[in-house]
C-alpha cells in the first residue's frame, strides 16, 4: 500500500515541527516538553554513547542536563534526509547544532519515529559527537 503525496506532505510537515518543538524546549530547558513526544520504550544513545532505554531514564538524563548544565545552550537541527520505509515508520538523518558559553559542536543522529493512533512518536535515536573539522 503507497500513501499519497498530500498524506506524506503532511507527514513530512509534522516531523518538522516536532523537530522545531524539540528546539524551543531545549531553549527553554523544560524536560517535559523535550521528551513529550518519546514513546515509553525509546532507546536513546546520546552523543557519548551512553544509552538510555525508556522513558524514564532519557526524561531523567535529560532533566539534569537542562536544570544543571544548560545556562546560555541553544540548540537547533538540520534535516539532512527523511525517508517512510512504511506508512507509519519514519527514519530521519539529522545534524544537531549547539553553542553555549563553553564552546559549539555538532551532533549527527538517525531519529526512528513511529505512528501510534495517529500521532507521531520518536521511538529510537542515535545521537553521535562530531569532531570538528569531520566531513559529515
Amino acid at each position: 500500500m503507497t500513501q499519497d503525496a498530500p498524506a506524506r506532505e503532511e507527514d513530512v510537515r509534522r516531523i518538522k515541527e516536532m523537530f522545531t518543538e524539540l528546539e524551543a524546549a531545549a531553549t527553554a530547558h523544560d524536560a517535559v516538553a523535550l521528551n513529550g513526544r518519546f514513546t515509553a520504550d525509546v532507546t536513546f544513545t546520546v552523543a557519548d554513547g551512553r544509552r538510555f532505554d525508556g522513558w524514564e531514564q532519557i526524561h531523567a538524563h535529560h532533566e539534569e542536563r537542562l536544570e544543571h548544565h544548560a545556562e546560555g545552550f541553544r540548540t537547533w537541527f538540520e534535516i539532512d534526509a527523511m525517508a517512510f520505509p512504511t506508512p507509519d515508520v519514519a527514519v530521519v538523518s539529522a545534524r544537531q547544532l549547539w553553542s553555549a558559553p563553553h564552546g559549539e559542536g555538532v551532533n549527527t543522529g538517525t531519529w526512528v519515529l513511529t505512528r501510534k493512533n495517529g500521532a507521531w512518536w520518536f521511538c529510537a535515536v542515535q545521537n553521535t559527537g562530531v569532531t570538528a573539522g569531520q566531513v559529515y
